[in-house]
């Protein structure tokens, strides 16, 4: 379904385009969206706050300017999530106007009472100018005080100007330039409404060669933003979304620059971790070496171990065998529990012979060991331990 087009070229009030005619309009176009064509003097402000907020609710709702639009039908436009002004179309806002038709004569007390009611109506009118004003600020973006010298001054604004100020998003070139100087009625119209006079000279801007830019409209947030040679205009609130951009980018240079040096820190702390790491490589397989070098010492010393153990086990094996021989000999050896004692037992057994006398020389080869006092060498030598040193010998 096409987007739908609204117009309203008319009063904005009950005799002319109102709330009411405005909520039919809108009726099952939030999927598609509408589009409203503004041209209009007017009129009354109840109804164009309504209708202004109407839009608001709506949110789909696009505005184009199509010629000059004042007063109450700029509180209406403002409620559009997109404004778009023809380049030669007009924008006006003011303060709040009240009819005030007392005429005639006036005693004291009258006077009074009329001042009062003066008094009133400015007060009201103050507080009238403070809502409009505020509609105005959240648009532009700009502070309300300076909106009610805007709204004060009472001056037509160029496509231009509005764009600049930031009431309208972008300005549209129309397929035909129309001069409202022109035309009578319209200026019949300005009048009649007690507006000012618009500007007697129209400027005359050429069809631009316009360009998109897509980073740019993502930024900002619009469908489209188009640029031309003579320059490009923001309202306040893209201006704002542009400084913001650049502030965060501004800050995230920052923290880029700031992320860059602790990453070098990083890296150089890692860089001299590497060299100890090396370093203890490195000495880890020189322990390697001198462990592999140790082992090897090891294994050589538990071979003669593994050798002393096997002679150990044949001299505890011959031993065994000395002391079987030994234990042999006389039941006084065999009862000697150590072996000195078993000696001491062996030498009282060769001595007791009576009446011998000692040998001077054990060899059995001596002349002298006859008799009853010589060695019994054939009982010695019958020892298996005396054969076993002499079969060594």
């Amino acid at each position: 379904m096409a987007r739908k087009v609204i117009k309203i070229d008319t009063y904005i009030g009950s005799w002319g385009y109102n709330k009411n005619l405005l909520r039919y309009d809108l009726q099952d176009t939030e999927k598609d969206g509408a589009l409203l064509e503004i041209s209009s003097l007017g009129g009354s402000l109840f109804e164009a706050i309504d209708m202004h907020n109407q839009l608001v609710r709506h949110g789909n709702v696009e505005v184009v300017i199509t010629g000059p639009t004042a007063s109450a039908a700029t509180i209406i436009a403002l409620g559009a999530k997109k404004i778009s002004i023809l380049d030669n179309a007009f924008f006006l806002i003011h303060k709040v106007m009240s009819t005030v038709d007392n005429w005639g004569n006036f005693n004291e007390d009258e006077l009074d009472k009329l001042i009062q009611d003066l008094q009133t109506l400015r007060t009201e009118n103050q507080k009238f100018d403070q809502v409009i004003a505020r509609i105005y600020q959240k648009k532009t973006g700009k502070p309300i005080d300076e909106i009610l010298n805007i709204m004060k001054r009472d001056t037509w604004m160029t496509a231009d100007e509005a764009v600049e100020l930031g009431f309208v998003d972008m300005i549209m070139d129309p397929a035909e330039k129309y001069n409202w100087l022109i035309s009578e009625r319209f200026v019949a119209m300005v009048k009649g409404a007690d507006l000012p006079d618009l500007p007697a000279v129209i400027k005359n801007q050429k069809i631009l060669d316009m360009k998109q830019f897509e980073h740019l409209n993502r930024l900002l947030d619009v469908d489209e933003l188009l640029a031309s040679d003579e320059g490009t205009y923001l309202n306040a609130e893209q201006l704002d979304a542009v400084n913001q951009t650049l502030s965060e980018a501004e800050r995230l240079a920052g923290v880029y620059s700031q992320t860059k040096q602790q990453l070098q820190d990083v890296t150089s702390e890692r860089d001299s971790m590497i060299a100890i790491i090396a370093q203890k490589d490195e000495a880890i397989q020189t322990l390697t070496g001198t462990n592999a070098m140790l082992t090897d010492d090891i294994n050589s010393l538990n071979s003669g171990i593994a050798e002393l153990e096997i002679r150990v086990d044949a001299l505890n094996k011959h031993i065994d065998t000395m002391n079987v021989a030994i234990d042999a000999v006389d039941e006084t050896v065999a009862a000697a529990e150590s072996s000195e004692d078993k000696i001491n037992a062996i030498r009282t057994l060769l001595s007791v012979i009576p009446g011998a006398a000692a040998p001077r020389n054990l060899d059995r080869n001596d002349p002298s060991n006859t008799g009853a006092g010589a060695v019994d060498w054939k009982t010695i030598n019958s020892l298996p331990h005396n054969q076993e040193a002499d079969r060594i010998r």
